[in-house]
């Protein structure tokens, strides 16, 4: 029998399992998340190490926080990075190329991220990216044009992180996952699409 793969999965809301609809809980049941999925196949442990909100890190404090992370699951034998959809929102002018530049710093500013080489798997993943969804609602409508170009650019700008830091890079832009209302979060197909294709990287 095939040893446990233990996976640390470090994401933002897709990661853990956000459910943005009226009326229901704003998690989806562990069942239906692509982290719960995975969990359920034999042989993975998974650790979901989702936030609502959560950007790249680029603090001191954030930082530090994802040391903890890698520290306490020091044994674990994969780490997904899907970060870069909330950065999308919190700058100025925002390009795809300022993101990945968050992300490289990142890389470049933890050191355990370092250890995740080898027999260890290190991937970067380029979350798919957003969709105009609600362009005429005055309050869902909210991805600009510059939005969307930057986050369309960056799963190419993430690619060049990846090769530096000697990570795997994966594009899930051509998943094609499906989305809620919003352009932003998975729906309950999305994350049964995309459970897929991470069990299928785990596979290789």
């Amino acid at each position: 029998m095939a040893a446990e793969k233990t996976v640390i999965c470090y994401g933002d809301s897709n990661t853990y399992g956000f459910d943005p609809r009226m009326g229901r809980p704003e998690r989806l049941p562990r069942t239906v998340r692509w982290t719960g999925r995975l969990d359920a196949r034999p042989g993975l442990k998974i650790i979901n190490e989702g936030m609502n909100g959560r950007e790249i890190p680029h603090t001191a404090a954030a930082f530090a926080y994802l040391d903890r992370v890698l520290e306490r699951n020091a044994g674990a034998d994969i780490l997904f990075i899907m970060l870069g959809t909330n950065d999308l929102f919190g700058f100025a002018n925002v390009t795809a190329g300022k993101i990945a530049l968050r992300l490289q710093t990142m890389m470049d500013s933890v050191p355990l991220l370092g250890t995740y080489t080898g027999q260890g798997r290190r991937l970067i993943i380029a979350a798919p990216p957003l969709i105009d969804a609600m362009a005429d609602d005055p309050f869902f409508g909210y991805q600009s044009e510059q939005i969307l170009t930057a986050s369309a650019g960056l799963a190419a700008a993430y690619r060049t992180v990846a090769e530096k830091a000697g990570a795997e890079f994966v594009d899930t832009a051509r998943w094609q996952i499906p989305m809620t209302f919003d352009g932003v979060h998975f729906s309950e197909e999305g994350h049964r699409i995309f459970a897929g294709h991470m069990a299928a990287l785990l596979e290789k």
